[in-house]
């Protein structure tokens, strides 16, 4: 086991750039934490770096973490990340938290989440960021509302630290590695940095355009702003396999259109879009007009463009039936 060979695990399970940010936030953490109680930093790297990893392809518990677990016991990590990793998914009863592991990333996961959210709105980004102002904003129900405030608490206790030491400690790991997590505040050069581990450099960086099959099986992660927008050229390539989808507003958003049966018909189209929306926690732009003209307009509101979400969304609403 090595940290290198797991982060290319990470890469080859998850695409999601905001995923695999949230894996290095929580991977920053837990390295700060074992360093500061005397713990084997790799131990608990890996733990972090491999927490979700099996999230994108399998969502729902208790197939994560249990996939996942499958996963890691097959390549001969050790138990105790095995362990941990299960441990930090309450769905999964078998494995409660024990160890000062297991605890830590319970501790650490939530919270970076929520952290990363702070940052994001910020101009100044993590940079001077307390934990009195992130404490401030746990009590803003809608604000980062994906994000369990009482697992960040409830980890904290666990833990056996105070919550604002604890925020303000895992503020400070982040912030160490600004840079590299995308949460300094200001625009990043084209050119990446390649004082960098360039292959993390360059997998944050790349995109890819794929096929409607290959988005149908995607599962939209929440966005949470703080990544670039789906730059124009490659939006145009992107939304060319999906058939009867166009750009618009600039290319900042997709549109297509249907010419449904009656009113009746319409409604029912949507009414299961919502229901899709719903379980993708990414929503989209409805409109039905004249009875029978119905189109929808998918974006990513928290980065004014587009992302990987609005096109596996597109990708799946291309699966329902329309009464034409």
């Amino acid at each position: 086991m090595d940290r290198q060979s797991s982060y290319e695990l990470m890469c080859e399970y998850t695409t999601s750039d905001s995923l695999r940010r949230h894996m290095l936030a929580v991977e920053t953490a837990m390295a700060a934490s074992a360093r500061r109680l005397g713990e084997n930093e790799l131990v608990w790297r890996v733990t972090g770096l491999l927490h979700d990893f099996d999230y994108e392809k399998w969502p729902e518990p208790p197939d994560h973490p249990l996939q996942g677990s499958r996963i890691l016991a097959e390549h001969g990590y050790p138990d105790e990340i095995i362990y941990a990793i299960k441990s930090h998914v309450d769905a999964v009863e078998e494995a409660p938290r024990r160890s000062l592991l297991d605890r830590a990333l319970f501790a650490c996961d939530e919270l970076c989440g929520f952290i990363t959210a702070c940052a994001y709105v910020r101009p100044d980004g993590i940079h001077g960021l307390t934990a009195r102002s992130v404490l401030k904003k746990m009590k803003q129900k809608s604000f980062a509302a994906n994000v369990n405030r009482d697992d960040i608490v409830g980890g904290a206790r666990e833990f056996g630290v105070e919550l604002a030491d604890h925020i303000q400690f895992v503020i400070d790991a982040l912030a160490a590695e600004a840079e590299m997590l995308r949460l300094a505040g200001v625009p990043r050069s084209a050119a990446p940095d390649r004082s960098v581990n360039p292959s993390l450099e360059e997998s944050l960086m790349s995109t890819q355009v794929q096929s409607r099959e290959q988005l149908g099986e995607k599962k939209c992660v929440p966005c949470e702003g703080g990544v670039e927008a789906c730059p124009l050229p490659q939006a145009r390539d992107q939304v060319a396999r999906l058939p009867g989808w166009s750009l618009t507003h600039d290319g900042k958003r997709i549109r297509k259109d249907w010419r449904v049966k009656n009113f009746v018909a319409g409604m029912d189209f949507f009414n299961r879009v919502a229901e899709l929306a719903e379980s993708e926690g990414h929503h989209p732009d409805v409109h039905l007009e004249n009875y029978r003209d119905a189109w929808i307009e998918i974006w990513t509101h928290a980065i004014g463009g587009l992302s990987e979400n609005d096109f596996i969304l597109a990708a799946k609403i291309d699966r329902l039936e329309v009464t034409k």
